[in-house]
């Protein structure tokens, strides 16, 4: 089998491991916290789409549910998702609006990417690079599993920046219209997909001042578009709300200008994330990566000074929006072109240039195998490691320590190795070497264990499932009134109805009936007894779980506006729930 033949089976197997992985409970509903949150948010608007035309909804993302009463629609400005929600549209008209053909359109892009990194490796560097490339692209957990389940435009916008990265490089080699014009037409649509982008523009702007490349005022055109695109949001946004004060109020509280946040608890906090997401390992091998094409082509070559475009490109929305990013773990997920190229370089540069001069002749054989053992045993053991985020407002020493002793025992692991065969085993790796290949190994151990775990993290169960009860036991065109307090996020897509929540009282029962402009069909209530025997089942509840259903409004004792509407209309128990019909007489429950 020829060497192009092994290539094609290595990306085959990359691509397939990498779409199972994605597509692991692909079906599941949206109940993670907040990934669980943009999936509703999407979905909802999404599905809003099919409801109402472009022309209805005046092209905005609409986020109502259940029939819209003269036109009011509620609008979701804080983010450019229109383009994004309208393609997951058209995957629901064409699947049918479920979870999993939502989740179709964030794999597609994300298995571009793996495409894309590849192509731009491999333009730049060589077929092996490349690979590597793809490899940690396809397997980091920031991209196997938030491009999966977290249903947002962050890998669409990843994948038309790189396409925009990649006419420009073909563009400054032939400097012909065709490769500029499409970075144009890239970057223009990219601009419609996601904030992060936004600094693509200025940054290849000086990227090509900086390599003094011809055909200057063409590039200027790029943050030009940055400039028009983003008056054309606000624009917009003004004829959608008559106001652009939410959006500047949404952009203050996201910069955490409000707020005392530090530099040091946002740094400590987003390195702590990029070697769980990213894994030490491929950080890294990222360090190592950027400092040696740095070091070999400041002068001429244009390669080093690409790695530190990536990284400028990638790094400056989660540090201007600190507050946002200190509470979304994906809006990082910028950096990964960077890490999975700068990583690759890094294996690259050891393997050639490290691990060779490094032969099994030049130490004791005791030495190395002991060694050997433990800086394996001691990294395998930080991959299982699992723990939560550390203590933002102050340094843990723990993690400090943690991050040491890996740091030793890796270096351990790097300066063992084995006399390479010049026959099986040399067929057998392909030019890999041994501790390349056990860093390989490593960073899939450390890149599954984080993946598995982040798939067995839920929240929102009971949301869910409220929502679910409201949808199958009322109609489209109902009113409902509930008593509790749900994730405003959830129920617009589960319920799917117009919902007002958290009533607790007679006097707020009354207002609302007399401030909304329409007839409420449903009361809805439960109280502790009815969850406990539909989730709890004969244990007791515990005072933990007590006080968490207590702030959602979840009452251990009738009030005042229980006995009035069990006084005044038809009641019945449904899925742990008491639904009062409000439009049959005075009867008692």
């Amino acid at each position: 089998m020829t060497k192009d033949r092994y290539e094609i089976i290595y990306i085959i197997l990359i691509f397939s491991v990498a779409i199972i992985i994605r597509c692991h409970q692909i079906t599941l509903p949206w109940i993670e916290a907040d990934i669980g949150t943009d999936g509703s948010i999407v979905g909802n608007a999404a599905r809003n789409f099919l409801r109402y035309s472009l022309f209805e909804t005046k092209f905005g993302v609409v986020t109502n549910s259940g029939p819209v009463v003269d036109g009011n629609f509620t609008y979701a400005i804080d983010h450019p998702y229109f383009l994004f929600t309208l393609i997951i549209s058209i995957f629901f008209r064409v699947f049918g609006v479920h979870e999993w053909s939502a989740r179709l359109v964030p794999i597609l892009f994300s298995m571009g990417n793996l495409i894309m990194i590849y192509i731009i490796a491999n333009k730049l560097w060589d077929k092996r690079t490349a690979f590597f490339s793809m490899l940690f692209m396809a397997f980091m957990p920031m991209t196997a599993f938030f491009s999966s389940r977290d249903v947002w435009p962050y890998s669409m916008g990843i994948f038309l920046s790189m396409l925009v990265i990649w006419f420009y490089i073909s563009w400054i080699r032939q400097y012909r219209l065709k490769y500029y014009y499409g970075a144009i037409i890239s970057y223009a649509i990219s601009l419609l997909s996601l904030w992060d982008v936004y600094f693509l523009g200025p940054i290849l702007f000086i990227y090509h001042i900086l390599n003094r490349g011809k055909k200057v005022k063409l590039v200027i055109l790029f943050p030009m578009l940055n400039f028009l695109v983003f008056i054309l949001i606000l624009v917009h946004t003004y004829f959608l709300t008559s106001s652009i004060e939410q959006l500047w109020n949404i952009f203050l509280y996201r910069t955490g200008v409000n707020k005392d946040i530090s530099l040091f608890q946002f740094f400590t906090l987003e390195s702590y994330r990029s070697i769980k997401y990213f894994t030490i390992t491929l950080c890294l091998l990222s360090i190592i990566g950027i400092w040696n094409e740095v070091r070999n082509h400041r002068n001429k070559n244009l390669r080093g000074k690409l790695l530190l475009f990536l990284f400028f490109w990638g790094a400056p929305f989660a540090l201007l929006f600190r507050e946002g990013a200190m509470h979304q773990i994906a809006w990082i997920s910028s950096l990964s072109p960077f890490f999975a190229l700068s990583g690759a370089l890094g294996l690259v540069f050891l393997q050639d240039s490290v691990l060779p001069k490094i032969t099994y002749e030049h130490f004791g054989k005791r030495f190395f195998w002991s060694l050997s053992i433990i800086a394996l045993v001691g990294c395998i053991f930080l991959a299982f490691h699992r723990s939560g985020e550390p203590d933002i407002g102050r340094y843990s020493w723990f993690y400090f320590k943690i991050y040491m002793v890996y740091i030793a025992l890796t270096t351990g692991l790097l300066l063992f190795t084995w006399r390479m065969s010049k026959y099986s085993l040399q067929k057998i790796l392909h030019q890999v070497h041994p501790v390349a290949l056990l860093l390989l190994f490593l960073f899939l151990v450390q890149s599954l264990f984080v993946v598995y775990t982040l798939h067995q993290e839920r929240g929102w169960r009971l949301d869910y499932t409220i929502a679910k009860s409201i949808n199958k036991n009322t109609q489209f065109e109902d009113a409902v009134i509930i008593s509790i307090s749900l994730c405003y996020y959830y129920y617009p897509y589960y319920a799917d109805r117009y919902v007002v929540q958290n009533i607790r009282t007679k006097a707020d029962y009354l207002k609302v009936l007399k401030n909304e402009n329409r007839p409420f069909k449903y009361y809805l209530t439960t109280n502790w007894e009815l969850m406990k025997k539909k989730y709890v089942g004969k244990d007791k509840i515990s005072e933990s779980t007590i006080r968490w259903l207590s702030t959602k409004g979840i009452r251990n004792k009738p009030c005042e506006l229980d006995e009035y509407m069990s006084n005044n209309f038809v009641g019945k128990v449904v899925d742990s729930w008491i639904i009062y019909d409000l439009s049959k007489g005075k009867t008692s429950y």
